[in-house]
């Protein structure tokens, strides 16, 4: 997975309890995958909140990250100057505005540190992973920032994952490559994780499944229009 970075600083207003100016950085995550997205990150105290994840106000953050996602994607400036999507024009806009806390959680074996986040997305969603793009996107931004170095790996918790024994289920991002497309750096970050098997299911297809091997709406299409054709030739007849 690649990821690249590009950082503002930009004065926009908080719409929270005490409106105040913030400093936002803007990363743009997987921009050679196709299903790439662009994260903002902030932490809890540029938005108003005490610097610990601990025990958050999930819906006072809601409140505040969807304010913050709309004013960006509102500004149509901010929108053309910093998001840039090199495949598709349709996902030039915030999908999520992802909240941090740095140097908190269990660091999984062999990793030099960790980081706890609450990721906000799509349409007022939390995620209960780290999300492994949003991880990327970390890691591309502590690249950046020249705070990561190849082969270094860092874990990355979700609010569920730092809540669990022994801090299973964060993600572990790892730089494993760096390079320029044209005058833009990216970055490799592989990212890996925990989990468990929830279930086994097996299928079966019939001989007489017509559909069994899948279909084609466009060749269904040019068999409807053969069958009317061959239809009407009849009924011409």
């Amino acid at each position: 997975m690649y990821g690249a970075v590009k950082t503002l600083e930009a004065t926009s207003k908080c719409a929270s309890t005490s409106p105040a100016a913030l400093v936002v950085r803007v990363v743009v995550p997987a921009v050679r995958t196709h299903s790439g997205a662009f994260y903002l990150f902030v932490t809890a105290p540029a938005l108003g909140f005490p610097a610990s994840l601990e025990a958050p106000d999930l819906a006072a953050l809601d409140d505040a990250t969807r304010k913050v996602k709309a004013a960006f994607n509102g500004n149509v400036q901010l929108k053309q100057r910093y998001l840039h999507h090199p495949d598709h024009a349709d996902l030039q806009s915030l999908y999520s505005v992802y909240v941090t806390e740095p140097g908190s959680g269990a660091v999984a074996p062999g990793n030099q540190g960790a980081d706890t986040g609450v990721c906000f997305f799509a349409g007022r969603q939390v995620d209960r992973s780290p999300t492994g793009s949003g991880v990327q996107a970390r890691v591309a931004l502590a690249v950046a920032k020249g705070q990561r170095s190849m082969g270094q790996s860092w874990t990355y918790h979700s609010l569920v994952s730092r809540a669990s024994e022994g801090g299973r289920g964060g993600f572990v991002g790892t730089l494993v490559e760096e390079a320029a497309v044209g005058e833009k750096k990216e970055v490799r970050v592989e990212v890996s994780g925990w989990a468990n098997y929830t279930g086994v299911a097996t299928w079966v297809v019939e001989e007489d499944d017509d559909l069994g091997e899948g279909f084609d709406f466009e060749a269904l299409g040019s068999r409807s229009h053969q069958v009317r054709s061959l239809r009407n030739q009849l009924l011409g007849s």
